[in-house]
């Protein structure tokens, strides 16, 4: 991708694949045909991805999270590999498939929720719908939830998170 512009995707380059994967955005699991990777004849050896949909703030969503992927892969975070690009006449955030057996995926609205003792992340979509969530987090909370959920050193990371987040604002 440069900034120029993003890939175009034709639909005979996408199988979408049955599974489900969990968050508030529309998600596909895919695989996606790239030249020079995989066999164009075997869908089956193309990189799997989790595709999704900014719902929220499209597109700014899916560029964003593919902002913030870049920026913490320069700061040496172990983060899957992602691209932006256009399939059917929607962008789209692509997140390289890296999920088996011995890791879980953590939503920010999960660690949140567990960090207040809720049971669920309704609170979160409330506050959502009546436009007050970002008077009601701030960046101290999600650096509080993220410090208790991992319970490790990562000040190097939460500087990076707190970099990110007021950039993004």
């Amino acid at each position: 991708m440069t900034a120029k512009h993003l890939d175009v995707i034709k639909s005979h380059s996408i199988v979408i694949l049955d599974g489900t994967v969990g968050g508030d955005a529309p998600k596909d699991l895919i695989r996606l045909y790239t030249y020079g990777e995989g066999r164009k004849c075997k869908p089956q050896t193309w990189k799997k991805y989790i595709a999704k949909i900014g719902h929220k703030w499209y597109p700014n969503e899916s560029i964003t999270e593919h902002y913030l992927t870049v920026v913490g892969k320069c700061f040496g975070i172990n983060i899957a590999n992602s691209k932006v690009i256009i399939a059917e006449d929607y962008v789209r955030y692509l997140s390289e498939h890296f999920h088996n057996e011995e890791q879980t995926l953590n939503h920010g609205a999960n660690i949140l929720s567990r960090y207040i003792n809720e049971d669920n992340n309704e609170w979160i979509d409330e506050l959502d719908k009546n436009k007050v969530l970002k008077k009601e987090i701030n960046i101290v909370d999600v650096l509080n939830a993220i410090k208790k959920y991992f319970q490790t050193s990562i000040q190097h990371y939460l500087t990076v998170s707190f970099i990110c987040f007021y950039l993004m604002r």
